[in-house]
């Protein structure tokens, strides 16, 4: 009796093994080929300055998404580009809900986007309507304008800080907001909160009056993916 038991065991414990092992495989060719999507990059060329003739070149991983931007808007811009995060598949979103825990914000804003934009454009030539406006210059360093640069409340500078980007003075820049989760609550009931990322790059070219912005923002989901990309992007900026 217990030989044959035995006998019985070792054939399910085997097939346990291989399906374990299959397993295993399937799901290393899925991350081999998701990372190899996101390793490749696209690159993209913006417009020629007609005051200096140059232009911003960048590059951006594959899985972005172009992103439709309003036709008309105050603010004058040479360049505007925007770029989104693929919506997840229904085993993203299970996997995300189920066993990570995480549930998206319930609320509506307009900021609140797993996104990535990117404008250049005039402060001079441009006046009111140019979108560096809120900006000055710290010897040839782009730098907050105070008054005029205004964050969301309840809003955390962690990093702010000056350095080269493809050879320019720029301004790195890492915000958190702390959101309610539920603002429609009296603020002395309001417990917790919603955490949402912005990470910052402003370019001057140095002795022109020619600035890029590039702006990421995203959910604490995604703000590793977020900072991530934005670093990427930095570090293939090139002006042509």
């Amino acid at each position: 009796m217990v030989i044959s038991a035995s006998k019985s065991v070792v054939p399910l414990q085997g097939r346990a093994v291989r399906a374990s092992a299959l397993l295993a495989v399937a799901v290393l060719s899925l991350s081999a080929i998701w990372l190899a999507q996101v390793a490749m990059r696209r690159p993209y060329t913006g417009k020629v300055d007609p005051e200096t003739g140059g232009r911003f070149t960048f590059t951006l991983a594959s899985e972005w998404v172009p992103a439709k931007t309003p036709e008309f808007g105050f603010a004058e811009k040479r360049d505007d580009f925007v770029f989104s995060l693929p919506k997840p598949t229904a085993l993203q979103t299970w996997f995300e809900t189920y066993l990570l825990r995480r549930r998206a914000y319930p609320y509506t804003f307009p900021f609140l986007k797993n996104e990535i934009g990117i404008v250049s454009g005039h402060q001079t030539l441009s006046g009111n309507r140019s979108p560096f406006k809120a900006f000055t210059l710290q010897g040839d360093y782009p730098a907050p304008k105070h008054p005029g640069f205004t964050d969301l409340p309840r809003t955390t500078v962690m990093e702010e800080r000056h350095l080269l980007a493809a050879g320019q003075p720029a301004l790195w820049r890492v915000t958190r907001t702390d959101l309610p989760l539920n603002p429609t609550l009296p603020v002395p009931l309001q417990r917790g909160s919603y955490k949402f990322y912005t990470y910052m790059l402003v370019v001057k070219i140095k002795g022109e009056d020619s600035w890029l912005a590039v702006e990421g923002t995203g959910d604490e989901s995604h703000q590793r993916q977020i900072e991530k990309e934005v670093r990427a992007l930095t570090d293939s900026l090139r002006i042509e």
